[in-house]
């Protein structure tokens, strides 16, 4: 199955725009390991097929994923706040 998925160049939240390489905190107390509070840097936004806006961060701490990577999460707007 093929999902159509848009790139978004920047957002405006709460009267900010927001763009790849900001920094934004984490808003949603359901991630695990209390992540909420925690910074992270955009790396970019994706528009999916219902028109919801994601957010693809990336945690600024030194926490990694199962692989070694860095820890990513795809997020919507109202679990993120400009930081």
């Amino acid at each position: 199955m093929r999902v159509n998925v848009s790139r978004v160049e920047a957002v405006i939240l709460h009267g900010i725009e927001l763009r790849a390489g900001d920094r934004v905190r984490i808003r949603v107390n359901q991630l695990p390991r209390g992540l909420s509070g925690k910074t992270a840097v955009i790396e970019g936004f994706e528009q999916g097929v219902a028109s919801r806006t994601q957010v693809v961060v990336r945690l600024e701490e030194k926490r990694l994923a199962a692989d070694g990577s860095p820890v990513r999460l795809l997020l919507t707007l109202d679990e993120i706040e400009a930081g």
